[in-house]
């Protein structure tokens, strides 16, 4: 139970990284949150990492958020190791329906 919660956690942060590469806060978010699911810190961490990454980023666009919500919804189920092709095709498609939700 434990490894699949932390795998699971691991996709997310991948997802993260991948979702959005231009932000740095969100870089920053991803790449510790990461470190809680190394280091096993999953009750502190999330509102640690928010206050050191927030501090100077501009907000967040509502592409970046779209984005997120939908890689989380869809694609945060996708085992990565297995089907990477997959993990980026579902990623690809949430970048192209934000992009159509907003023209």
């Amino acid at each position: 139970m434990v490894k699949t919660r932390a795998n699971s956690l691991l996709v997310v942060c991948l997802l993260f990284g991948l979702l959005v590469q231009q932000s740095t806060a969100l870089f920053c978010y991803t790449k510790c949150m990461c470190q809680c699911i190394f280091f096993a810190l999953f009750v502190t961490c999330p509102v640690m990492c928010l206050f050191k990454c927030q501090s100077n980023r501009p907000p967040m666009t509502s592409s970046e958020f779209c984005e997120i919500g939908c890689s989380l919804s869809s694609c945060a189920h996708l085992n990565n190791k297995d089907d990477p092709g997959k993990v980026k095709g579902c990623l690809d498609s949430c970048s192209n329906t934000c992009v159509a939700t907003r023209t």
